[in-house]
């Protein structure tokens, strides 16, 4: 604490004078190498107990003056969550840190640093005088054969055979992670489980338990590996993240041992922290955030959302949106009230990054538009829609979908309008594009369109809370965007929130190819097949093509009487008919009949 106040000074100043829209308060690490951890190691620098974090948190809180900043505390463990905005929720963040302060002795608060001198003297009163006061005779303990009620945390590429080892000797549950023991050496599955199983024997005596990740059969195999090598170990306990397969449950029983359900349930103080740094679990790994991404991880554990925050660019107009409202929900009076009720603006923010999004101008990206001929290399035509409306946005690639995909067909007097890909099918995956992407990176919707197929990848994966299962089978819908999707939905640009999925399978249930979706970690990708050959015909293959459509079998002078064409002419569209595949014929010389293949 010996350069406290001149650092809450210096820090509130600052911030002060900056405003900044949001403000994260961190537990100084020294990591090893630095050079304060070589002062510090020296003697001449020591860190804060958390308690003493706490009070240096309370007293900048106090320090600061800001008119309309975001506000969270992300220290380990999260002692005293922290969460608000400044100034309103000023009070409230002050008393909650005196509570937490007053709540607890010195004691109680883990150090910051290992090597602190006082961390021995302070762990043996923890044990033998304070821990007293608690009731540890849990149910939990007593089936897991532990001294405490504490279940370590299964951290991928984090929790090896050292640090299961350290938890089960301090009283807890040690739980083995699923890469434990990954390095240099090229072992096997069963090979590296048998190696930190006989690493944390050497260590402690403990019982311990082990991670088994199982979502889909790839999963279970592997599992069932691990957890074969773990009953020759003599381990115990198993905790399951995924799905409840039965073959996994059942190989426990036939092994007699007894099955124990814990489901721990998604915590409410995002990010997670460790070492001061921010990590996400990815598949079955853990990994560290980026600057986006843990942007993303706070908001949720704010509850709330991108398009929610306050937009930069406060001088918009709305002259596209306000031609839509009148349009399609007969408003009148297009005024601030509206767009209150649109949870677009409120007095204290003003516009938020969905109002701009829906803005006659923005500064966010937007869809780019290709159309190729017989490869990549060929690109016939080009579109980019960015910085403008995403309403505009959804109308022009309609428009581009149109000039490719949609043709008329003459026949007679009758003109009717023919689909390549279903119109209702791109609808929803343009509409979900554009509402359910992620906005806070600057990357455009992508949409390829080609002889046989159009493609549309969207920038951001699945959404937080949502499975690639749930996802595919149209059963769940997590909104990332929950504004734009709203207005989407009274524009009835969407028809219902969750069933964008199955409205574009329902599109091609008539026809024998599907669509198709590819899911990545940062992109969605869809991709609509043509549903008949005719955009590799010529118009008056096409027209051909439609008289043979509904199975009949003709002549070639009876599909001349439906036609202008001469003779000559037909006779050379159907021999290009018949060489690409399209029509066959029976008979021979004047019997012969062509039909649809």
């Amino acid at each position: 604490m010996q350069f406290s106040k001149e650092h809450i000074d210096e820090s509130a100043k600052l911030i002060n004078e900056v405003q900044p829209w949001m403000v994260f308060l961190m537990t100084l690490f020294l990591a090893k190498g630095s050079a304060l951890y070589s002062v510090a190691q020296k003697g001449k620098f020591t860190e804060n107990t958390a308690g003493e974090n706490l009070l240096e948190e309370m007293r900048l809180i106090e320090a600061l003056e800001l008119k309309d900043t975001q506000i969270l505390g992300m220290h380990p463990s999260n002692s005293v969550p922290l969460a608000g905005r400044l100034p309103q929720d000023k009070d409230r963040l002050l008393a909650a840190l005196e509570k937490g302060i007053k709540a607890r002795s010195e004691e109680f608060f883990p150090l910051a640093r290992k090597e602190a001198p006082r961390a021995g003297t302070l762990a043996k009163n923890l044990k033998e005088k304070n821990m007293k006061n608690f009731n540890q005779s849990t149910k939990l303990c007593e089936i897991l054969g532990v001294s405490l009620p504490i279940v370590q945390a299964p951290m991928n590429n984090v929790t090896n055979a050292a640090l299961v080892a350290a938890v089960s000797n301090a009283g807890g549950m040690g739980v083995l992670g699923p890469n434990a023991g990954r390095d240099s050496e090229n072992l096997n599955t069963k090979e590296r489980y048998k190696r930190e199983f006989e690493r944390i024997k050497s260590l402690t005596n403990k019982p311990y338990g082990v991670n088994i990740v199982c979502r889909n059969d790839n999963d279970k195999k592997y599992a069932l590996k691990v957890m074969e090598t773990a009953f020759e170990a003599g381990v115990k306990a198993f905790f399951f993240v995924g799905i409840a397969e039965t073959e996994l449950f059942k190989f426990i029983k036939d092994n007699k041992k007894n099955i124990i359900t814990l489901i721990i349930e998604e915590g409410m103080s995002k990010p997670y922290l460790y070492k001061g740094k921010a990590y996400k679990r990815n598949d079955t790994s853990t990994v560290e955030v980026d600057k986006i991404e843990l942007n993303r991880l706070t908001l949720s554990g704010l509850n709330q959302y991108y398009e929610g925050l306050k937009a930069k660019n406060q001088n918009l107009e709305f002259n596209i949106l306000k031609k839509e409202l009148e349009e399609k929900l007969l408003l009148k009076n297009f005024s601030k009230d509206i767009l209150k009720t649109l949870n677009l603006y409120d007095d204290k923010n003003g516009y938020n990054n969905a109002a701009e999004l829906l803005a006659d101008k923005n500064s966010f990206s937007g869809v780019d538009i290709a159309k190729f001929g017989k490869n990549i290399d060929e690109i016939l035509d080009r579109n980019l829609l960015v910085n403008i409306s995403i309403i505009l946005q959804y109308k022009k690639a309609l428009e581009v979908f149109n000039r490719y995909y949609k043709y008329e067909q003459i026949i007679g007097s009758e003109r009717i309008e023919k689909e390549l890909i279903p119109e209702r099918a791109f609808r929803e995956v343009i509409a979900n594009a554009l509402i359910h992407r992620t906005w806070d990176v600057n990357s455009n919707i992508r949409i390829s369109m080609y002889e046989d197929k159009l493609e549309v990848s969207s920038p951001g994966g699945l959404p937080t809370g949502i499975s690639e299962k749930e996802y595919l089978n149209g059963q769940i819908s997590q909104l990332r965007n929950p504004i734009l999707a709203n207005i989407f939905f009274r524009l009835k640009y969407i028809e219902m929130f969750g069933t964008g999925i199955r409205r574009i399978n329902e599109s091609y249930k008539d026809y024998a190819v599907k669509p198709n979706f590819e899911i990545f970690e940062n992109s969605i990708k869809i991709t609509l097949p043509i549903i008949e050959t005719k955009l590799f015909l010529t118009t008056d293959e096409r027209i051909v093509m439609d008289i043979l459509e509904k199975g009949n079998i003709l002549s070639s002078s009876e599909i001349l009487e439906m036609t202008e064409f001469k003779k000559d002419k037909l006779n050379r569209l159907l021999k290009k008919l018949i060489q690409k595949n399209y029509v066959d014929i029976i008979g021979n010389g004047r019997g012969t009949r062509y039909f649809k293949k």
